[in-house]
């Protein structure tokens, strides 16, 4: 099924898993001159579609469930939907806080809905056949976390990739990103200490807010942005051909290594053409 959402099954439980849904994002856009319809039912009905298909009846949303810092009136009133919506139809609402979150957790503690709860964008470890680290992606795991963790999901990178067709038409699509490295070195980078054993698996999930498609792979991971996430302690740009590039419907696009060499040469191609149509001039 083509999801911006995950779906894994955690002591028994089915939980589907999506990242920055950026509640409330056309409110700023809005202030900037550009007028979109609200997003908030369109993503809850996503959202609800996929759990059904999926048989997943607990949801997590990875950080930035909301857009706006500091939140007006109108925000606030979307994000309370939203919450309300999950709220309805899951069992259990997970909500790890991110780094557009502020003012999150006094919005939930006042809804007063028992089946909502959330954690901190260091995240929390879910402990079962595999060991899940939820989080965000802007802030380090808690040391005992990261060491009994098997996977790392996070969110925050929002990472897209580019296609072009036959016919030179650009389109931008969200993506999801897969590596594998040791613990000991991660652990190393982050804490400056050797911390667990063998292997950690870390998928990078792309934002779910269909206004938000995010940044080109190439770019956010060949440490060409100051985007402040803890991608930047793993290097992907050191370690290109273990990086792995999925669409939303588990396509496999490739590595980096191979992305980042048709992101030069497309790039190439650009320039060239420009220069051409100034000379044509």
């Amino acid at each position: 099924m083509d999801s911006r959402g995950i779906v894994v099954t955690i002591d028994g439980r089915r939980w589907l898993l999506v990242a920055d849904t950026h509640v409330g994002i056309e409110i700023d856009m809005a202030a900037r001159g550009v007028m979109v319809p609200s997003q908030t039912g369109k993503m809850l009905d996503e959202i609800i579609k996929i759990a059904e298909a999926e048989g997943a009846n607990n949801i997590a949303v990875l950080g930035d469930l909301k857009h706006e810092l500091p939140l007006p009136l109108e925000s606030t009133l979307e994000t309370k939907q939203f919450i309300a919506g999950l709220s309805s139809k899951f069992e259990n609402v997970l909500i790890v806080l991110g780094n557009h979150d502020g003012g999150l957790d006094r919005i939930i503690n006042g809804m007063g809905m028992p089946n909502v709860t959330y954690v901190d964008s260091r995240g929390i470890l879910m402990e079962g056949t595999k060991n899940l680290l939820l989080l965000h992606g802007n802030s380090k795991p808690r040391e005992n976390d990261f060491k009994r963790s098997d996977i790392i999901v996070m969110g925050h990178t929002h990472p897209a990739i580019s296609i072009q067709d036959s016919t030179g038409y650009l389109m931008r699509r969200p993506v999801i990103i897969r590596l594998e490295m040791s613990k000991r070195e991660l652990s190393e980078r982050m804490y400056g200490k050797r911390i667990g054993r063998g292997k950690v698996t870390v998928i990078v999930m792309p934002t779910f807010n269909p206004l938000t498609i995010g940044i080109d792979v190439p770019t956010a991971l060949m440490g060409k942005t100051n985007h402040n996430t803890i991608l930047n302690y793993m290097e992907p740009w050191n370690r290109k051909k273990d990086v792995e590039i999925y669409l939303t419907d588990m396509t496999f696009l490739g590595t980096l290594s191979g992305l980042s060499e048709d992101y030069a040469a497309t790039h190439k191609r650009r320039i060239n053409a420009v220069k051409k149509r100034g000379k044509a001039r």
